[in-house]
C-alpha cells in the first residue's frame, strides 16, 4: 500500500479510502488535485463501486450520471463486485449521457492492483495493472489538459 501511495504521490494524485458495503474492507480511489475551485474534472474507479457507489448504488439505479468523466477499471473474475452489474449501470450512465468509458479485464480478480507477490504472480492480475496505470495517466492527462 505504501508503494501505491507514494506512486500517486509522484502522480500528484492523493488517495482516498472508503468503506466497503459490508463495512470491513476499506476501498482506495485516487484524487487527482487540480488548480482552481470546482469539481473534479475526471474520475477513475478500480474495483466497481466506491464511496456513493457502495452504499447507494441500489437507490441511484439509472438516474446517476457522473459530472465529469468515469474510467471504471474492473476485474472480469471479481469474487466481491459482479462485473455484470457496474456494466449495466455503465450502459445506463451512458444512455443518459454520462461520459463514462468502462474496461473490464479478462482473468483479472479483485484488487488486481495489490502489489503483493500473491496477486501480482498471477498473469492476469499484472497485465490489469499495468494497463490500469497506464490508462488513469492517460486518461488524466486527456481530461487534465496535462
Amino acid at each position: 500500500m505504501r508503494r501505491q501511495a507514494a506512486r500517486a504521490s509522484r502522480l500528484g494524485l492523493l488517495a482516498l479510502h472508503f468503506p466497503s458495503a459490508d463495512g470491513e474492507t476499506s476501498l482506495v480511489g485516487y484524487l487527482c488535485l487540480h488548480a482552481g475551485a470546482g469539481p473534479h474534472p475526471a474520475l477513475v474507479l478500480l474495483h466497481g463501486r466506491s464511496g456513493v457507489y457502495s452504499s447507494q448504488a441500489h437507490a441511484i439505479g439509472n438516474r446517476y450520471v457522473p459530472y465529469a468523466p468515469l474510467l471504471m477499471l474492473l476485474a472480469s473474475v471479481d469474487d466481491e463486485l459482479s462485473p455484470r452489474v457496474c456494466e449495466r449501470f455503465a450502459v445506463q450512465a451512458r444512455a443518459a449521457g454520462a461520459p463514462l468509458e468502462l474496461i473490464i479485464y479478462d482473468g483479472a480478480e479483485h484488487n488486481f492492483d495489490d502489489p503483493s507477490p500473491t496477486r501480482q504472480s498471477r498473469s492476469a492480475n499484472r497485465r490489469a495493472t499495468e494497463d490500469a496505470r497506464a490508462r488513469a495517466e492517460r486518461f488524466f492527462r486527456v481530461h487534465l489538459g496535462s
